[in-house]
């Protein structure tokens, strides 16, 4: 890569990624490289389509609970706030299900990782962290299918704080019947 000028490196990148990916024939085989196809990709999301952009936050939601399950915090939280960054401002109108997917993957590696403080805002890139990730994805639910996983793991954050008070404030403070 040191050969390489720096503005063609993205490029070199994608190509390297796309390549990986286009290889694997079988689901197990991409599971088997997710990290390297990942690392690849990442390395040049500028300029994605939107076909791209989806199947990339896919592949980092795949590469990130790979990762959790491996207890790898810190290369689940790349992958996750990578997924995250490339969501987009409209993703909750667009994307549901992927955005859903991404924050509740994000909180879930949040409280594995113990680092679930009420009003810590700021990790890599600037994205919410702990329990206000959770609170900014309840506040786009409109189920309580797509809530209660955020409020159980909001719950549960606050309860490893050692503040029981303040979990059972919040239970009673949801209105599940709102939605």
């Amino acid at each position: 890569m040191a050969m390489i000028p720096e503005a063609e490196r993205p490029a070199v990148h994608r190509l390297l990624g796309r390549h990986l990916l286009h290889r694997m024939t079988l689901e197990d085989q991409i599971d088997s490289y997710i990290f390297e196809i990942c690392n690849q990709l990442n390395k040049a999301t500028m300029g994605l389509s939107q076909e791209e952009s989806e199947q990339l936050i896919e592949l980092n939601l795949r590469a990130g609970r790979k990762a959790l399950r491996a207890t790898a915090f810190d290369g689940a939280m790349g992958y996750f706030e990578t997924a995250q960054s490339l969501l987009g401002p409209d993703s909750w109108e667009r994307q549901r299900r992927l955005t859903l997917d991404v924050f509740l993957a994000n909180v879930e590696r949040l409280y594995a990782s113990a680092d679930y403080a009420e009003g810590k805002l700021l990790s890599r890139n600037g994205l919410m962290v702990g329990v206000a990730l959770a609170d900014e994805a309840l506040k786009h639910t409109v189920s309580p299918p797509e809530s209660i996983p955020f409020m159980l793991r909001k719950l549960d954050c606050q309860m490893s704080m050692g503040n029981p008070g303040r979990a059972f404030e919040t239970g009673l403070s949801y209105d599940l019947y709102r939605l």
